[in-house]
């Protein structure tokens, strides 16, 4: 028989905190926090978040008379199963677990979360679940509109998604910096180029309007900003291997891309 993890004084009142706090954050975005029936029991505390459609989704497949599939068993099945009978994903996981996989209740999602800091650790969470939300929508309204080739020009709801990712990955981060890879005006680029001025703009709160920017990093690496600098240096041909170059390591270091309309 299976037995519930013992914690000490100091786990449990830390455990009953961050729990507390997940509790409130899916009211507050009004999605559902789950807890499967394995949480705690020898389990790293896992906790999903669902949006309510799924989730009421998911409570219909419950009642099923034929057994449910998540998505990925139905997709490996050689025939077709309804989406009545398919479960919903989760849009966000939480578990406390560090960079190493063993449990911790200093960090959560393999270190990916980092919540030692007594005055931050919850905007840590609430920015990561936010990051995630508005991404699971826009990724949904991309699909619905029949892709991205599809999306007007203009799109309000884009481009207002974008403004929102921003500013969900500030409170993520506590901050966050903004780059374009080609710079268009003349006197910045000259500047970037003879190392007399910064690829990066500070992202404070201030509006960012359509095609504000290219990316979105946490820091301020050396090494991109060497990148978009030699990109941006007058000469042709350039190397186009430059610009895969510029945008790994934007994902290296943790960085979003941003497509405006």
């Amino acid at each position: 028989m299976k037995r519930k993890i013992e914690r000490t004084t100091t786990q449990e009142y830390r455990y009953q905190e961050q729990q507390a706090f997940l509790n409130g954050l899916a009211e507050k975005l009004d999605v559902v926090c789950y807890r499967p029936n394995y949480h705690a029991d020898h389990d790293p505390n896992t906790v999903l978040f669902y949006t309510q459609e799924d989730h009421a989704h998911n409570c219909e497949v419950d009642k099923q008379k034929m057994m449910g599939y998540s998505r990925a068993q139905a997709e490996d099945l050689p025939y077709h199963i309804d989406d009545k009978y398919i479960y919903r994903d989760h849009f966000w996981c939480f578990e406390n677990t560090d960079v190493n996989g063993h449990f911790n209740y200093d960090f959560a999602n393999f270190g990916k979360l980092d919540l030692r800091s007594y005055t931050r650790w919850k905007e840590v969470i609430e920015g990561d679940v936010r990051f995630a939300l508005i991404k699971k929508k826009l990724r949904e309204y991309i699909r619905y509109a029949g892709g991205l080739y599809a999306i007007q020009e203009a799109d309000q709801f884009v481009n207002d998604t974008n403004r929102e990712l921003i500013a969900a990955y500030k409170l993520r981060y506590g901050t966050c910096y903004l780059g374009d890879v080609n710079i268009h005006n003349n006197e910045r680029r000259k500047a970037v180029t003879s190392g007399q001025g910064s690829v990066y703009e500070e992202y404070t709160g201030q509006t960012v309007y359509n095609f504000g920017c290219d990316f979105v990093v946490p820091v301020k690496d050396e090494a991109l900003e060497a990148r978009i600098a030699e990109w941006n240096r007058d000469g042709w041909p350039k190397d186009a291997s430059l610009v895969d170059s510029i945008m790994d390591r934007i994902d290296q270091i943790g960085g979003i891309h941003l497509i405006w309309y």
